[in-house]
């Protein structure tokens, strides 16, 4: 059969638009990273269905991370022109999304290697369009109880480069943190990184690297300017946060928070801008686990490596 011209270019064409027609294939969020850390192993997983955010934390039989819902994990978010969680991009997704298998944002790629990973995920909002924001409030505006935001996804996109294990740290993870903020605002209270735990961290500490020593946080709860460590009562396990950043000169006072909730515990770092300009914002992030010494000692080196280096 003899093959037309136009068959050719039929064919020809075809050939070039099925590839584009295919759908694009989709970033695998369940990823798993494990390192020796102190005659154990510490793994660390993150999945589809928190959009790629770290959703567990295990080391010597012990879960270091509450992922109950999408709002906790080991993940940041930021809010905006304080509105509180009115407007809050949320890296894990919404509060919608509840218990769910799936999330409201939208990982974008997320790449494992060795002892490494790298993500890209575009942001949620923590509230759907015109959700009610009770039983919280929306920042400081009493007259605003409602989300702000017109669209689900925001905007924002989130890249990370997490390292697990750093050398003479092998209890360390580095999180470089970059937030993409597509457009200016007033101000802008970023949470580069909070982790949400079990209740059995029911012992927070405020700690002065350059002293070496944990002061037991006798029940206080908020910000002030000290990295922070939970633990378990026995202080066989704990995890605290350390960023070379905080505190801010022109925020001295803050940059650190311990809360407590009914069924969990968590610990955030935050840095705070005003105004927001419409470019990449960049932080990083110490996450440091162990027994309570081993964190107390890693934060204390770490603290004086960075110093050494100029931060």
């Amino acid at each position: 059969m003899r093959t037309t011209p136009f068959k050719v270019f039929f064919w020809a064409f075809a050939l070039v638009m099925i590839p584009l027609a295919l759908p694009a294939q989709a970033a695998d969020g369940n990823q798993t990273i494990s390192v020796s850390m102190f005659g154990s192993t510490l793994v660390l997983q993150t999945s589809d269905r928190m959009a790629g955010a770290i959703s567990a934390l295990n080391w010597k039989g012990q879960a270091f991370i509450d992922s109950k819902d999408h709002g906790r994990e080991l993940q940041s978010d930021v809010f905006f022109d304080n509105d509180g969680v009115c407007y809050n991009p949320t890296e894990a997704g919404s509060r919608t999304d509840g218990a769910g298998h799936r999330s409201s944002s939208r990982l974008l790629a997320l790449r494992v290697q060795g002892n490494q990973l790298w993500s890209t995920t575009q942001m949620a909002f923590w509230l759907q369009p015109g959700q009610s924001a009770a039983p919280q409030v929306c920042g400081n505006h009493p007259d605003l109880h409602r989300a702000v935001n017109k669209a689900i996804l925001s905007k924002v996109v989130l890249r990370k480069h997490v390292t697990v294990g750093l050398p003479d740290f092998p209890n360390v993870i580095r999180e470089s943190i970059t937030f993409d903020v597509p457009a200016p605002y007033k101000n802008g209270t970023f949470e580069v990184l909070t982790g949400y735990m079990p209740k059995a961290f029911s012992q927070a500490f405020y700690v002065h690297p350059r002293e070496m020593r944990a002061v037991p946080a006798d029940g206080r709860q908020g910000e002030q300017p000290y990295p922070v460590i939970r633990s378990t009562p026995d202080h066989q396990y704990a995890m605290g946060i350390y960023s070379p950043g905080l505190p801010q000169s022109d925020w001295p006072h803050a940059g650190y928070g311990s809360f407590e909730f009914p069924d969990v515990t968590k610990w955030n770092c935050v840095y705070r801008y005003a105004p927001v300009s419409a470019r990449p914002y960049h932080f990083v992030a110490y996450v440091v686990l162990g027994n309570l010494q081993q964190v107390e000692l890693a934060m204390h080196r770490l603290d004086q490596r960075l110093e050494n280096q100029g931060r």
